[in-house]
This record gives C-alpha cells, structure tokens and sequence, in this order.
C-alpha cells in the first residue's frame, strides 16, 4: 500500500485489518507491518483459499503521533490453486495520472511474462481495453486511455498458463484522503450551537466533486447525535466546513469523540476520520471570579502559548495566575535584575487577559550563596534585594501578590533544613523589601505542604505554623497559603483532612490575634492512568472539593491549568500539553470546574449536611441552589423544596426540568455532583393564587395558575389575552405577577 509524499511511516502504532469472504469475516492472521520508501507491506502468511472473493480492509491506519493517514480496500478474487507464492499476480498500481484527456497508468506485478487486460471503466462503461506481456526480466507494465474528467474503475486479469487471476482494484483515479481540523483552541467550544470543524480533502477528483457527510458524536458508549448532509466540493478548493448544533441536545455539554464517515458520492468511496472536542458550561462573566485561580510551571517556550494558556483560563473564570520568578533566574549576573523573556511573556499574557499575577518569591542562588535557603544576614540581605528589585519591575505589569517560598516544610524545597524560626526570618525579610518597592502589595506566607504530625522531624504542618507564628512571623504576612492535598492521591475529599487543617490554621490566628485571609496556593488530584476511570475521577473530586472549601478558603489556586510534557506532576493539568495529539484539549475536570463556577459562581455558602451519606450544600441567600452527591456510592435521595419545578443540572451543566406538586424530588445521586434550582420563581399572594413558570432562558414558557389547595387551571381560564402570552413567552429574564382576582398583570 503506497502512501503520498510526506507521511512519516517510521511508525505504525494503529491499523484495524479485516478479510471478508462474502459477508463473513474469516479468521485470517495478517504478518507484522514492513516500511520501505514510504510503503506500508502487509503480508498473509496463510495464503488465500481457490475460488474465493475477498475483500480486504485496513482502517485506522496511523502513525506515531496518532495522526489518521489511509483507509485502504480492495476486492481479490481467485481461481484454481493460489498456494504457491508465485503464482500470485500482484499488481501494484504505481501512478495514476491525468493529463491532456489522457489517463496514464503505470505499475509492475511479481509475475513474469504474464499476459495482462487491463480494463479501464466508468459504471458498466468500458472506457478502453489495453493488453500488456512483460519479459521475465521487466515486471513493470504501462497503459493509456482517453478519457474526460471522471471518476474511472481499473480491472486488471492475469493468465499464467491455465490459471486466472483476477484482481479488481476499485481505485479512484486520484484516491482522496480527509482529515479535520478545528479553529478553536483547543477544540473547546462554550456555545453548543456554533461547534464547527473543517474536513480537509486531499488528492480530490475531477472538477467539482459531491461528498456525503455523516458525523457521529459519542460521549463515552452513548451515541449523542448523528447526521448526515451533501457538500459539494468546488474545484480548486479543499476544505468543508461542518457546523453542529447541539443546543437541544440534552447531552450539550461535555468531553465528546466525533467521527466523520465521508463518501464521495460519484465513487461511493468512503474515508473515515475522527477527532475530539469538548463543549463547556463557562459563566457569562469573564471577567473573573474571585474564588479561582490556576497554577503554571511556564518553565519552556510560553512566549509562544501565552495567550491560549490565559484565554483558557480566562474563559471559565480565573482571576488568578500563578508562577515562580525565582532568585536564579531573575539575577543571573550579581547585582544584575531582570526578568527572563518567558518570565515577561507570562505577566504581559497574563495583563492582557485581565488575570491577576500570584508570584512566587523563591529558592536559593548559588551565583551568590551556598545556603538554600538563605539564613545568614548577609544571605538574607540578598534574598532581600532580589525581593525589592523583583515587586518593583512587576508592578508593570499589575503584579500584586507575592507568596514567599513554596512548601518551605518539605526537605526539597528546603535542602539545609532550615528551621521554622528560620523561615520566619526569611519571611520578615522579603515582606520589608516587598513594601518597600510596593506598600499595597499581599504578602503571602506559609505556603506550606500538607504533613502529618508524625513526619518531617515531628512537625506536621500545624506544627510546623504555630513554630513560624510563635517566632513572629505573623506580623510579616498579608495573607496565609497552604496546599491543603491530601495525604494520598487514593484519598477522597470527604475522607482529607483538608477541612480541619484550614479551621485549626484559622484558630492558631486567632489565638495569636491576626485577623487575614487563607487562602490555598496548591490544591487538586491527580488524573494517574492507575486509577479507573482516571479523568472523570479527577473532576469529581475537584469540583467536590471546590464546594468542601467554599467557606473555608478565601479562594483557591488549583494545581494546575496544563498538562506537561515530561513532568512528573504532569497529570494534574486540566487540560492537555500544547505538545500532545489535541493541543490543549479540555479534560473533564476543566469543564466539571468550568460549571460549577458558572453555578455557584459568588454565592454566598448557606448550608452544607451530609444526609445517610448524601452531602447537600445549598448557595445563594435565597437558597436558590443546591448542590448534591454521594463518597462515590449509588444511591436514591428524597430532596424536599418549596419549588414545584426544578431544573437539575449534571456534572456538565446539562439540565433537564422535573416538576412535583409538593415539592419533593427523588434524584438518583452518584460521585458526580447534581445542581438544583427553582426553574421559577414562585409567589404567594394575599389572595391565594400561585403563579409558576417553567423556563431555561430563552425558551417558551409555560405558565400554570392555581389556588391553594393546588388545583390548577390553564392561563385562558385566567382570560389572558394570547397577545400577552406572545409577549411573555419572548421574555429572556425576569418575573410576573399575576393577580386573577383583578385581572392586573405587574412586570418586572
């Protein structure tokens, strides 16, 4: 099977192989793949049987980096003994061209001598017939037909002695292949309605060419839509754009597979390609939430990913953007400050996104010291400068907060083994410095891992604060940092400690009078592949965790936006490496996060229990938001409201209406939290009459009236005009107030 020019086939990590002989599928073993000039040679080690038609399939064919290269099929039929080797006719189809009226076919065969008709064909149409013998030395063969432009079918029969044999290639003069591609980055889309890819044709027929178009999109094992259209392909263009529309859909929201089956509609050749893409619940305001941030480890080449990594962020909400400018990278000669080209990148990205820098002043140089970290005045006195130069050529760029050190109680960060008293030196030392260059700056301090009581020389993180507070660290700090994760990554938010920690570090403020916000610097799990289901795990505990926190934490800077290529805390990322198959490709947990702040966004926590198992938490000061899930078990739950119509939203946003008479709900509650909120408001007035609608904005409204004891009557017993109905089922927002008894409608 020859490939075109420019696919790398150093690699072959895919291909499904399929024999049928009639309609059946045979059992039939295909040898390992051999590469030579560009060829991809398969070989059938168990022959093929006398008078017998197959066909052969060979789909998914791709290379080392995943890329989709050639659907490959041919039709063999045989006739008396093909055991032996050489007797097999071969043809290899070498080029097909067209030129002047002129089709030009050359090719070779292992069968010398051989006595060939070839056949050139269009439907049942012979074109031309062309009778070709090769020498024993000379196995090519040669043939040209006049012909129109058109899509043409080759037959090529072989005598050898008193065998035949016949193989019919269905090749199209020039064999189109497709691919996809996608303008979004990271093929992410946050409006349902406008999801879009390109089919990219190449090698396309003659003149303009027909397509039919089917696409399947799958979410996990469940089929969420499929459709099917004809294009038309213009001559001298290569390129379909497919829009989608999947704002009815009820799955609309989530990390989807698509495949596109592509038949040219002359040929009935098909071509098979695929790719991925994500739909995201994002909150309409990005302008940022307060309460998330992302941390990075922008270490290689952001000047050249900058603003996808900060749209990203900034798309479902971040304020906050997290990264090192470290001692040894920003003084690289002594006595010489300046930030590193990637370094200004981030902060400039970060500017014109509207995110707010969170950077961390840390580690040690050994241009200028041998201590790490830094404890001796002199040493201290160049953290300190270094410190002062570093707030004052940030503030360009809207940098505000600085957190000192990174986990300054575990060894790796901290080498010598520095005491907690020691660390309140350094931390006295950067907050001088820092006010100098910016007296509005935040301060953060701490910064500290998450450790047992029993390790780390006995000072477990609680340990390991009071230490640093008891030496007076607290009067040089702004705000408390902690990366409250949990002890194992096995370890579920329910089952962390991460809620005592942040009250008990509250109480020790407390009982040495300071009065700051906590915050968490570091936080999240990991996607491993170790675990089941890796990535819908990782997502669940996330958002599950964000709503455990909620109240606890100021806000969050979750570890971290990207997967990177050759880190070992590489799966942490909620989205993919810019340097894998998908740049940038969402995971679940970018878009579980995504709208959970679109849901919770600032509400206020008002409530939060766990039932028989069941954690309910419920936002916003009316109560107007529940949110409901289990440790990771199935079970059934009775949720009691005032609404008699709800709207449940999935891990995803996507959302359907329940109603009930008496309020009561019974919801089928896994690990992936649900969302409940009224579908409307309802209202009571001194007359008894209740109004309900029933609504997801923008759609028609349906309106129920009745009286106290729940009877209900349709809007024309209330005698209202149809031409008001029109007018209120095109309100996008707000609230009626209808009053039977006077006929009086209120809108607001």
């Amino acid at each position: 099977i020859e490939f075109s020019n420019g696919i790398n086939l150093a690699d072959i990590n895919k291909a499904n192989k399929t024999l049928y002989s009639g309609e059946n599928c045979v059992d039939f073993e295909i040898g390992d793949y051999k590469i030579n000039d560009n060829k991809l040679i398969l070989t059938l080690p168990n022959g093929l049987s006398s008078d017998s038609e197959y066909l052969l399939n060979i789909k998914n064919v791709r290379n080392s980096y995943g890329e989709s290269i050639r659907e490959y099929q041919t039709k063999l039929k045989t006739y008396g003994n093909t055991q032996q080797s050489d007797s097999i006719l071969n043809t290899h189809l070498k080029e097909i061209k067209y030129l002047n009226n002129t089709v030009l076919i050359n090719g070779d065969y292992t069968s010398a001598e051989t006595p060939l008709t070839i056949e050139l064909k269009q439907g049942n149409n012979i074109i031309g017939t062309k009778h070709v013998i090769s020498d024993e030395n000379d196995k090519h063969f040669s043939a040209d037909f006049v012909a129109e432009e058109g899509i043409y079918s080759l037959y090529v029969t072989g005598l050898n002695k008193t065998e035949i044999f016949k193989i019919t290639a269905a090749d199209i003069i020039k064999p189109f292949t497709a691919g996809t591609s996608c303008t979004r980055i990271g093929n992410i889309f946050y409006d349902p309605s406008g999801i879009a890819f390109n089919i990219n044709i190449a090698d396309v027929a003659f003149g303009n060419s027909a397509y039919e178009i089917e696409y399947e999109i799958m979410r996990g094992n469940n089929l969420v839509d499929k459709k099917t259209d004809c294009y038309t392909l213009q001559k001298g263009t290569n390129s379909i754009n497919v829009v989608i529309d999947l704002s009815e859909n009820m799955y609309k929201y989530g990390i989807y597979n698509i495949q596109f089956n592509i038949k040219d509609k002359t040929s009935n050749i098909l071509y098979v390609c695929s790719s991925r893409f994500s739909c995201v619940n994002a909150p309409e305001n990005v302008n940022g939430i307060h309460k998330l941030g992302f941390s990075n480890h922008f270490n290689t080449d952001f000047e050249n990913r900058g603003t996808e990594y900060m749209q990203l962020q900034k798309r479902i909400g971040a304020s906050y953007t997290r990264e090192e400018i470290s001692w040894y990278d920003f003084e690289k000669e002594d006595g010489v400050y300046a930030l590193t080209e990637n370094r200004k990148n981030w902060l400039q990205s970060a500017k014109n996104a509207g995110i707010k820098p969170f950077v961390i002043l840390a580690y040690s140089n050994k241009r200028i010291t041998e201590e790490n970290p830094p404890q001796s005045e002199t040493a201290l006195n160049r953290f300190g400068q270094y410190v002062y130069n570093l707030v004052l050529q940030t503030s360009q760029y809207g940098a505000n907060d600085f957190e000192v050190w990174n986990e300054y109680n575990l060894n790796v960060f901290n080498p010598d083994g520095a005491s907690p008293e020691a660390y309140a030196n350094l931390l006295r030392t950067a907050y001088t410095e820092a006010k100098k260059a910016n007296p509005n700056c935040i301060i953060y301090g701490m910064a500290a891992a998450n450790l047992p009581s029993e390790t780390n020389n006995g000072y477990g993180t609680l340990e390991w604060i009071e230490s640093v507070l008891e030496a007076g660290g607290g009067n040089y700090m702004d705000a408390v940092s902690v990366h409250p994760y949990p002890y194992s990554d096995t370890i579920s938010p329910e089952s962390s400690n991460a809620a005592e920690l942040i009250n008990r570090i509250r109480e020790l403020l407390t009982e040495y009078n300071i009065n700051i916000p906590v915050v968490a610097s570091e936080y999240g799990w990991t996607s491993k592949e170790s675990y089941p289901n890796a990535d819908k795990r990782q997502a669940r505990y996330n958002v599950r965790a964000a709503a455990m926190t909620y109240d606890l934490l100021d806000y969050v800077i979750w570890y971290q936006i990207s997967e990177i290529t050759g880190s070992a805390s590489s799966d942490y990322g909620f989205i993919k490496s810019p340097d894998s198959e998908i740049p940038y490709e969402a995971k679940e947990t970018y878009a579980a996060m995504s709208n959970f702040v679109k849901l919770a966004g600032e509400k206020t926590l008002m409530n939060k229990v766990c039932d028989n198992g069941v954690y309910k938490y419920i936002f916003g000061e009316n109560n107007d938001l529940y949110m409901l899930w289990t440790d990771d078990i199935n079970t059934e739950y009775s949720l009691s409201t005032r609404y008699n119509a709800v709207i449940v939203y999935d891990m995803y946003g996507n959302s359907e209406i329940l109603t009930s008479t008496d309020g009561t709900y019974l919801l089928a509650l896994t690990g992936e939290p649900v969302y409940i909120k009224p579908a409307a408001d309802v209202s009571y007035v001194s007359n008894g009459k209740v109004i309900k609608k029933i609504d997801e904005a923008g759609n028609d409204i349906d309106i129920e009236v009745g009286n106290q004891s729940r009877e209900k009557y349709n809007v024309y017993t209330a005698s209202i005009t149809v031409d008001f109905l029109h007018i209120y089922k095109n309100m996008i927002a707000g609230t009626a107030l209808l009053l039977l008894s006077e006929k009086i409608i209120q809108t607001q």
